[in-house]
């Protein structure tokens, strides 16, 4: 009995230190509870990336290659490659210069810089502004030219590089100072940092008014209304209003319990019941 005692206690201190989320351990036919960090491993985060990509480019095939000028997203110029990288932001000119400086991609760079200057001049805000960031008519030849280079292995890995330091480390890092445990709220973030940027995840999580969970029942309670929050912002900004799907079908995902991304089919109920398959 003192030793389960003198466990009881040494994991509470620890979890209590550590604010991690806490599973079921059987000890002596006692149930007690010990704090785990979030983690996926490589089946999951596979499942996780599928799905990502779908949200983006409508398919579980990663599109190294994409690069267009979306219809009615024009604010944004170029959007390219398995992120979305684009023209009018940074993204795409941080990707080439720091991660990908080959040419002939790296022939864009100085005018990627002359575009992010505007945008930092319009104090990070997209403009409608033809002659503002989302100018393309120096870039004429960048959606070519990058179809081509995202055949190419070394692109890829300098895209799923950028991807890892800039989104899902970062992503994961938040998951675990809030204290949560399941692969699907880690997901959630991920997604999140993606399209909304680190800070903005930053924001949105700020805007949770709800303690760090420390049960499995906490934590869906805690990320439904993280995606809730989240909804709100994409309702309330104009270029972000047709994804509502990407929280719609994470919350559908909470609703059929798909807690470890054991998932084999995703369906866009705003797609026309849309059906993607998870191998």
């Amino acid at each position: 009995m003192k030793k389960i005692i003198y466990i009881l206690c040494t994991i509470s201190i620890y979890a209590t230190l550590q604010a991690k989320s806490w599973v079921p351990v059987v000890i002596d036919e006692i149930t007690i509870f010990v704090p785990q960090s979030v983690e996926l491993n490589n089946k999951q985060r596979s499942v996780a990336d599928k799905i990502i990509s779908i949200f983006e480019n409508g398919t579980t095939t990663i599109q190294y290659e994409y690069a267009e000028v979306n219809p009615g997203d024009e604010e944004h110029g170029i959007t390219a490659g398995r992120l979305g990288f684009t023209s009018a932001t940074g993204d795409m000119l941080e990707l080439l210069e720091h991660h990908y400086n080959v040419a002939p991609l790296s022939n864009y760079i100085e005018e990627l810089k002359r575009l992010n200057a505007l945008y930092i001049e319009n104090n990070y805000t997209l403009s409608d502004d033809p002659e503002g960031s989302m100018n393309i008519k120096y870039l004429d030849g960048l959606i070519e030219d990058w179809k081509e280079e995202g055949k190419k292995p070394a692109f890829q890995h300098a895209q799923d590089k950028y991807l890892d330091e800039h989104y899902y480390y970062p992503a994961l890092e938040e998951a675990r100072e809030i204290g949560l445990a399941l692969p699907l709220s880690a997901l959630c973030l991920y997604d999140c940092a993606i399209q909304h940027g680190v800070e903005g995840l930053k924001e949105i999580i700020r805007s949770v008014k709800l303690s760090y969970p420390h049960t499995q029942k906490e934590e869906v309670t805690w990320i439904k209304q993280f995606n809730k929050n989240r909804l709100e912002v994409l309702k309330n900004t104009s270029y972000w209003k047709d994804s509502l799907y990407r929280v719609e079908t994470l919350n559908d995902l909470l609703t059929s319990e798909k807690y470890f991304l054991n998932i084999t089919k995703v369906v866009i109920r705003s797609w026309d019941d849309e059906e993607f398959i998870i191998d």
